[in-house]
């Protein structure tokens, strides 16, 4: 198997590392492989592989199953395509049926002075792949799970829904909990006495100004786009592309110089935004965040 792997991989090109694990109980061996550019030094101290340089692929390979368990564009472009139609490949040379991932993607952003590195943050690319199209980028190829499957059409839905009829649905969901709650509390304080251990009043607004609250931190959040988003209209999607856009032209390659306009506030901007509608649609929905994590590709 480890002639295989390097001879599928390209070991004159990459540096192929593996080590092999055996259970204690089944003595079953697993195959654990790390592929690497040697042309490329990491970009950040604290990422994965115990080499020096840029981890493309960790892949885990048993008698069972080929799980992949990181991917990285390593300074290669199209390298997360490649690597992934690559795992493909070999498994279905090798007779797998399944190829298992958990999918916490990113994709970072580098932030330069003078061309020198300063700093870098991260955004969730499964759920700005999920709010902008429907399908994260696993999705697109190939990689699905029951979950998802049986709720893609509501996401798809929700993304392309007027905000404005997102924030009412979001209340409307808030405020039918809050009444649950409250019931509860004064079914319990019936037989626990006057315990004032949630104030019911808390959450008591008018509609129309919890509204105008949650539209105003929206504002707050993508108003550095320039656009006036009439929210009776725009859609979650809209937005995601337009942030999209505002990264392409702003942070070419992922790399942004920061200038007197700090870019970097900007960028802390969308990644909020990003997380903020992933949180509402879950909660919207009645979905589980974890449940779009584990993938599965049937070959």
């Amino acid at each position: 198997m480890e002639k295989l792997i390097n001879e599928f991989f390209d070991s004159e090109k990459f540096l192929i590392r593996q080590r092999i694990t055996k259970q204690k109980i089944t003595n079953k061996e697993t195959i654990h492989i790390e592929i690497y550019n040697p042309l490329k030094l990491k970009a950040r101290k604290n990422e994965l592989g115990l080499l020096p340089y840029e981890l493309c692929l960790a892949m885990e390979v048993s008698a069972q199953y080929i799980s992949v368990e990181y991917l990285n564009q390593c300074g290669i472009q199209n390298a997360g395509k490649f690597f992934l139609e690559k795992v493909k490949e070999f498994a279905i040379k090798n007779g797998f049926k399944k190829i298992y991932l958990e999918d916490v993607s990113e994709f970072y952003i580098y932030f330069t002075r003078g061309g020198v590195l300063d700093s870098e943050m991260s955004i969730s690319l499964q759920r700005f792949k999920l709010l902008k199209e429907g399908v994260s980028w696993y999705g697109k190829n190939g990689f699905t799970n029951e979950y998802y499957e049986s709720n893609k059409g509501a996401i798809i839905e929700f993304i392309n829904t007027p905000i404005r009829d997102i924030i009412k649905k979001l209340y409307a969901s808030l405020r039918y909990e809050h009444i649950q709650i409250n019931k509860k509390i004064e079914f319990l304080q019936t037989f626990l006495g006057n315990v004032d251990f949630f104030d019911k009043n808390k959450f008591v607004k008018s509609d129309e100004e919890s509204h105008i609250r949650l539209k105003n931190y929206i504002d707050s959040l993508i108003s550095f786009i320039g656009k006036e988003y009439d929210y009776s209209i725009v859609t979650i999607s809209q937005i995601m592309t337009d942030f999209e856009i505002y990264l392409k032209i702003n942070c070419k390659d992922n790399k942004c110089e920061i200038s007197e306009n700090d870019i970097r506030d900007e960028v802390r901007k969308i990644s909020t935004c990003v997380n903020y509608f992933f949180s509402i649609m879950l909660h919207t929905l009645n979905l589980l965040d974890y449940e779009f994590n584990f993938l599965e590709l049937n070959l």
